[in-house]
């Protein structure tokens, strides 16, 4: 079963074995320098923030909740984000792991829910 929700909002204490996210990720510095194309797409679906961390931030902070014991949260990353986003994953919710695309780049970050530290 998928479900569409603004983060945990539509969720109401639902528990998931996987929860996959691809939030927005972009920077300031790099939404300058997007291509026109890519600019298409609603800022809302592309600026996560300052640092781009801001949506994994919250997420990270609440999945917590939502995930089934031994539950995955996934993250579609940008290119170098994948230090940052780990420590986010270690910090909340368990021991972190990394997965690179077909162009060798990090694309992919996750954890397993932890027991509680």
């Amino acid at each position: 079963r998928f479900v569409k929700s603004d983060c945990f909002a539509a969720l109401d204490g639902e528990t998931f074995d996987m929860i996959i996210s691809n939030p927005p990720y972009i920077d300031e510095g790099e939404m300058k320098e997007l291509m026109p194309e890519v600019l298409q797409e609603p800022e809302l679906a592309l600026f996560g923030g300052a640092d781009g961390l801001d949506f994994y931030r919250r997420i990270s902070r609440e999945a917590r909740e939502y995930l089934a014991p031994g539950g995955h949260l996934l993250f579609e990353i940008g290119w170098k984000q994948k230090d940052a986003v780990a420590e986010l994953l270690r910090e909340f919710i368990g021991e972190p792991f990394a997965l690179k695309d077909y162009g060798d780049n990090w694309r992919v970050v996750g954890a397993a829910l932890e027991a509680l530290k």
